[in-house]
C-alpha cells in the first residue's frame, strides 16, 4: 500500500511556509524575534548544514501529501497546509541527528529527518495554538506514513532509508 505525493506548482511554493506557519512571533534564544514563516525556513536549510555531512545546500521541490485513499491508512485525514521537502540530489549521505545517532541514508530521507526536526523546534516557539496544531498534525503525517509515500507509483524511500529514519527519529 502507498501514499501519493503531489508535486506543487513553483508558483506555489512560496506559500507553503507561510500556510504551514503563518506570520506569528517567534521568540529567538538571543531575546530577538522573527516571523514564524521566515524562522521556520531558515531553521531548515540550517538543519540540513548541521545535520547532513557535507552539505553543500540544494534546490528542493515541494510535495504535499495526497489524500489517501488505500490501503491500511484509507480515510487518514492529513494536514492540508502540510508539505514535505524533496531534494534535487539523492545520492547517499551520513545524518546524525541531535542525539547523535547516525545514518548512512539518500539525501530524501534526510531531508525528511532535518524536516521533522525543524517542525519539532518551530511548535516549540510558535505562541499561536493553531499554528501549533497545524504542525504537530504534520509532524505526525510525516512520522507514521512517510514509510509508505511514493511519487509517480514509485515508492519514495529504500528499505535502508526507512531503517534509518526510523532510528533517526524514534
Amino acid at each position: 500500500m502507498s501514499i501519493s505525493l503531489v508535486k506543487s506548482i513553483p508558483s506555489e511554493e512560496n506559500n507553503h511556509f507561510y500556510g504551514l506557519f503563518g506570520n506569528h512571533k517567534v521568540k529567538m534564544t538571543n531575546g530577538q524575534t522573527d516571523v514564524s514563516f521566515m524562522y521556520g525556513e531558515n531553521t531548515f536549510y540550517n538543519a540540513c548544514s548541521q545535520f547532513i555531512d557535507g552539505y553543500q545546500g540544494d534546490s528542493f521541490s515541494f510535495f504535499r501529501i495526497a489524500a489517501v485513499q488505500e490501503g491500511k491508512n484509507k480515510g487518514v485525514e492529513t494536514e492540508p497546509t502540510g508539505f514535505f521537502l524533496k531534494p534535487s540530489d539523492n545520492s547517499i549521505v551520513t545524518i546524525t541527528n541531535h542525539f547523535g545517532t547516525t545514518a548512512q541514508v539518500t539525501n530524501t530521507a534526510a531531508a525528511l529527518v532535518c524536516w521533522i526536526i525543524t517542525l519539532g523546534q518551530v511548535a516549540g516557539r510558535v505562541n499561536d495554538s493553531d499554528a501549533v496544531d497545524k504542525i504537530c498534525r504534520l509532524m505526525n503525517d510525516l512520522t507514521c506514513l512517510c514509510y509508505e509515500f511514493e511519487i509517480d507509483g514509485e515508492p519514495l524511500f529504500n528499505q535502508q532509508d526507512k531503517d534509518g529514519i526510523y532510528q533517526l527519529i524514534n
